[in-house]
């Protein structure tokens, strides 16, 4: 038998079908994995509202998407240069004739990448002049009325309205917000500038219900939107809030917790 008839015996495929029959080997192969890599190249979601970016070591990199739905609901959300752990399937996107992770679930990688991206955003924050002593608001004495930003039930209103009364005689105004989620960060930021006209002079922010780590990676409280809000608002910030050193740098003072 020639090369020629040798030739003519091999099965022929469609570019779809030789695709089709990668794309089942590669999930048959692999399943879910988890990828431990840099996050490079993402610019926030599409207008479609998928994420999609690159995660990179020092040898190879590997495309990766995350679908609309999924990002919603992640509690850590991809952020460039952020070191993470990403657990998904491999497969392929043969429109491109290459092979992508689509991600499930994102965690971060370790204490230390965070806490390097968090000092990276705490300087370019301080480039902006958000921590000068000379743009905070000056706390008022014995203040008429005081607001206090954060969920309306638990152990922490309960604990600073105790404290207040003990100290001297103040109307205090709950501004409801929600501690957790994707929409804290928004809530608790636009509660300052909408304070005054409540006749509110000095506002509590107090502690966040999660840990550092994850509040860090999350970026729930993304900082630049908390932090920018604090020096410009026409009232006294006050917080407690350990997992946000960012934040505490830029309000009129830190106190103590009870």
């Amino acid at each position: 038998m020639d090369e020629f008839d040798e030739n003519n015996n091999i099965p022929e495929l469609t570019i779809s079908e030789l695709s089709g029959v990668i794309k089942r080997t590669m999930e048959d192969a692999f399943g879910r994995v988890r990828l431990r890599g840099e996050v490079s190249g993402f610019r926030g979601p599409h207008s479609s509202g998928h994420s999609y970016f690159t995660l990179k070591d020092e040898n190879a990199r590997i495309d990766a998407v995350i679908w609309r739905g999924v990002y919603q609901m992640l509690d850590v959300k991809p952020e460039e240069g952020l070191e993470v752990i990403a657990t998904g399937k491999v497969t392929t996107y043969p429109g491109r004739s290459v092979y992508q992770i689509v991600i499930d679930h994102l965690e971060p990688a370790g204490i230390g990448a965070l806490m390097a991206l968090l000092e990276e955003r705490r300087r370019k924050l301080a480039a902006e002049g958000l921590f000068d002593e000379g743009r905070k608001q000056v706390l008022p004495y014995l203040p008429q009325v005081i607001g206090v930003v954060t969920s309306p039930t638990g152990s922490v209103i309960r604990d600073i309205l105790h404290r207040i009364s003990d100290r001297f005689a103040a109307h205090v105004l709950v501004w409801p917000v929600r501690v957790q989620g994707d929409t804290s960060a928004s809530e608790v930021a636009a509660a300052a500038p909408a304070m005054p006209a409540r006749g509110i002079r000095i506002r509590f922010s107090p502690r966040l219900t999660a840990t550092a780590e994850t509040v860090m990676a999350s970026h729930r409280f993304g900082y630049p939107d908390i932090v920018r809000t604090e020096p410009a608002a026409p009232v006294a910030i006050l917080t407690n809030c350990p997992q946000l050193k960012i934040t505490s740098e830029a309000a009129a003072l830190r106190y103590s917790a009870p």
